[in-house]
């Protein structure tokens, strides 16, 4: 195997997605005995938030921003304009808008429904981006 900044930085979206599996799926096993889900909030999000810019780097999403002011530069793979920037741009705009709510209502309870609504978001977010790479 030869080691490529594209094939560490496939590898790399790859295991992130298993290792938050992983936190999500202990979260859900210990849930009745969380005491603080603040924190297990704020990990899933700084998580998420590095899973989209491991994903966007592998992508070249970069230049396909750059291509929109500049036609000689060929884009990445999605076009900045396309579906699915703006679908992942909603939802990365509702991951922020969760943690910000979770700063301002600062209820255990509200932490607990907003580490879920979370855990879909980013699910959703890596489908789209996935899916649509085999499409």
């Amino acid at each position: 195997m030869i080691f490529t900044l594209e094939n560490v930085l496939s590898f790399t979206s790859y295991g992130m997605i298993v290792i938050m599996s992983l936190l999500v799926y202990a979260s859900i096993k210990k849930r009745k005995s969380v005491q603080h889900w603040g924190v297990r909030l704020l990990s899933l999000w700084g998580i998420g938030l590095v899973l989209c810019i491991v994903v966007a780097m592998r992508d070249n999403y970069h230049l396909s921003v750059a291509a929109l002011s500049d036609s000689s530069i060929q884009p990445g793979r999605f076009s900045a304009d396309s579906i699915q920037s703006t679908m992942c741009m909603l939802l990365g705009g509702l991951n922020f808008l969760i943690l910000f709510s979770s700063l301002l209502i600062r209820k255990q309870n509200f932490f607990k429904i907003s580490y879920f609504v979370l855990t879909i978001v980013i699910v959703m977010k890596v489908l789209i981006i996935e899916l649509s790479m085999l499409l």
